[in-house]
């Protein structure tokens, strides 16, 4: 592997016109990769070049800065708009978590029991997630109900710490996977129910938020991304968001935008987001095919010549 050369962000920028990418003002562009990292946009331009995975980094003859950096900030206005609709799930799950656990499970101990939950063995308990989250914390109201072994002080317990206060330190993987493995089915149910969310595909389109959230809350792309575990969407959300739409593919980031914009909706929390969405992919034709169907940089996908008809 050829070592890589550090270079000036003056460099950076000939770099690109070396390698054929129009760029219409190049004192722009430099100021551009002066704020953003030249690794993380050629994580938008490999997109434009003719055969990255395999060394040759030349851009496409029509290939523009200007259409790439358009991109780039298309995909940061999605985030933020993500992060808006997401923060409100998340925190009406707390509440409704911290609700039905507290009624049918109890207000105290058993979170922090490991047979209020059904652990997978591939994973750490859940429990440890949760002590984890609270040990960290340095709320005062946690440092309160913090009770460490006089004799070991790594011995940390909360006995009287009720589960209203607990939940609003986890993190959200932590409040996912709290609603997930929950042995009682009851809780999620009921958390479903008091929000008026299906509850098929539930705890899954959870599960994807968080995904996104942590995509989103990281910084890292969204448009060409194939999501690995997609939220299980019921069929007459996903043909209505269709019909109104056009199609998008199931590994698709907008996969979870379209269970996000319902989980808002019935939630009663945000109304139309997925039209405001559709307003920003309309700004880029290349963007909203990335968004709605993705693929990998065409260099990636060899093809073999096609031999000619006798």
């Amino acid at each position: 592997m050829t070592k890589k050369i550090r270079l000036s962000f003056d460099g950076q920028a000939s770099l690109l016109v070396k390698r054929n990418l129009t760029i219409g003002d190049l004192e722009d562009c430099t100021a551009f990769l002066k704020r953003v990292n030249y690794y993380r946009f050629s994580g938008y331009a490999r997109y434009f070049q003719l055969d990255p995975a395999y060394g040759d980094n030349t851009f496409h003859p029509s290939a523009d800065f200007a259409n790439i950096r358009s991109i780039y900030e298309l995909d940061h206005e999605l985030r933020t708009l993500c992060m808006a609709g997401l923060s409100l799930v998340e925190t009406c799950l707390r509440t409704q978590f911290a609700y039905v656990f507290s009624e049918l499970a109890s207000p105290y101990g058993d979170l922090f029991q490991e047979t209020s939950f059904v652990d997978s063995p591939s994973d750490s308990p859940v429990t440890e997630s949760i002590l984890r989250d609270l040990d960290r914390s340095r709320e005062p109201y946690v440092e309160h109900f913090r009770n460490a072994d006089v004799k070991n002080p790594k011995l940390i317990s909360y006995p009287k710490m009720p589960v209203w206060a607990a939940v609003e330190v986890f993190s959200f993987g932590t409040l996912s996977r709290s609603l997930e493995r929950s042995k009682s089915q009851d809780i999620p149910k009921q958390v479903a129910q008091n929000l008026d969310v299906a509850w098929s595909g539930f705890t899954s389109q959870v599960k994807s938020f968080v995904y996104l959230r942590n995509r989103c809350a990281h910084h890292s792309r969204l448009w060409n991304h194939s999501v690995i575990d997609a939220p299980h969407i019921p069929n007459n959300v996903k043909n209505r968001a269709k019909k109104a739409h056009g199609q998008f593919g199931n590994r698709s980031i907008y996969v979870i935008l379209v269970a996000l914009d319902a989980f808002l909706s019935r939630a009663g929390l945000r109304q139309d987001l997925l039209l405001e969405v559709e307003s920003l992919l309309l700004r880029n034709e290349e963007f909203r095919g990335g968004i709605r169907n993705p693929t990998p940089p065409k260099a990636l996908v060899k093809t073999e010549p096609v031999a000619e008809s006798k």
